[in-house]
């Protein structure tokens, strides 16, 4: 694995891993400069453990959830997390249409982290365009990923713009 230092990266570098067995990645991302890691709890034991062990190499966790999984943070687990990332696309393959449900379990998650700790940031990652960034940000986002909304533009700094507009 390529050191993100060594390559000069100074933005903040966080890995969000759709794998099984994620704490066999935690000390190699850890030596590589990633700033938080990023897993889905159902592909771990211990939740909790996880997150230690992702604060013990240095880095934040944060939890990301499928279209089809309920967002379940145990209480316990709030204070040792940074982030919820929510998933509106099937993980698999980019240029997916954003699924519409998503927005009500922004609102919802959104709602839960805000009667436990405001400072955990809500990302959401799926088929984020210019039509429905507002939207998402909206119902309570504040962390976006965006691939091809941005991506499949031929002009980026023009699709960059539109997507300012639509956040103003």
């Amino acid at each position: 694995m390529r050191c993100f230092a060594k390559s000069r990266i100074t933005a903040p570098i966080d890995v969000h891993l759709m794998v099984t067995h994620p704490e066999n990645y935690i000390q190699p991302f850890a030596k590589a400069g990633a700033n938080r890691l990023t897993f889905h709890p159902e592909t771990v034991k211990d939740p909790t453990t996880t997150c230690k062990k992702i604060m013990d190499a240095g880095m934040t966790a944060g939890v990301a959830f499928n279209p089809d999984q309920a967002v379940d943070i145990a209480d316990n687990l709030f204070p040792l997390i940074d982030m919820v990332l929510l998933m509106s696309v099937f993980p698999g393959f980019g240029g997916q249409s954003f699924i519409p449900e998503s927005i009500e379990k922004i609102r919802a998650t959104r709602a839960s982290i805000d009667q436990r700790d405001a400072s955990i940031y809500l990302g959401i990652d799926g088929g984020i365009k210019v039509n429905n960034v507002r939207d998402v940000v909206e119902a309570g986002a504040n962390f976006i990923i965006m691939g091809s909304g941005i991506f499949s533009a031929t002009n980026y700094h023009e699709r960059l713009t539109q997507i300012r507009q639509e956040l103003l």
